[in-house]
């Protein structure tokens, strides 16, 4: 009969623990996605910031265009060709 009570107090308690594993695998997850959900804000933040930090450069660069000197101009466009993925202008 002893046995048997201990037996049952044992599964209990892997039951108990089984449970609060459970429960700390579900909030790791939850930690995880939550985590992956604002490195996506923070991303797009930076793409925003990025995309008009670059439409500003660009801008610039048109409308100073005629008073550059020709030096600056010839750089800028090897360095466009360079980074472009097209090959051909």
């Amino acid at each position: 009969m002893v046995d048997f009570i201990k037996i049952a107090l044992m599964k209990q308690e892997e039951e108990k623990t089984k449970t609060v594993r459970e429960m700390d695998e579900l909030l790791e997850k939850e930690k995880e996605e939550g985590l992956s959900e604002v490195e996506k804000s923070v991303k797009n933040v930076l793409d925003r910031r990025l995309k008009r930090d670059l439409i500003k450069r660009v801008s610039k660069l048109e409308n100073n265009w005629d008073e550059m000197p020709e030096e600056k101009k010839s750089k800028i466009k090897k360095d466009v060709k360079e980074w472009s993925p097209r090959k051909s202008y």
